[in-house]
């Protein structure tokens, strides 16, 4: 059973693991950038983080310089994504390793 999205919190990591399963419905308009980004997300090796929380309760995440885009104009773009939906599954931590002497 997937995490619900009500429950992450900032800080909370997170992985892009498919697309939302509502685009499925053939009535339901994706734009292409939007469809680019997950794909783009999709195939990140690291984990995303939980930026924040907004009024509603939904959580955010927030493009780094690693996934922003470079404009034709030369410039970047940077993007912010609202997480509540299907799409993700929470990453877990790792526990520290001992140094062994």
């Amino acid at each position: 059973m997937a995490d619900d999205w009500r429950t992450l919190r900032v800080g909370d990591l997170i992985r892009i693991v498919r697309f939302p399963s509502e685009w499925e419905n053939p009535n339901w308009h994706i734009d292409p950038s939007t469809r680019r980004l997950f794909k783009k997300l999709m195939g990140r090796k690291r984990p995303l983080r939980i930026a924040w929380i907004d009024e509603n309760g939904c959580p955010w995440i927030q493009g780094r310089h690693d996934a922003r885009e470079r404009r034709l104009s030369g410039g970047w773009t940077g993007w912010i994504l609202g997480i509540d939906d299907d799409s993700w599954v929470r990453v877990r931590r790792r526990a520290a390793k001992q140094k062994s002497n």
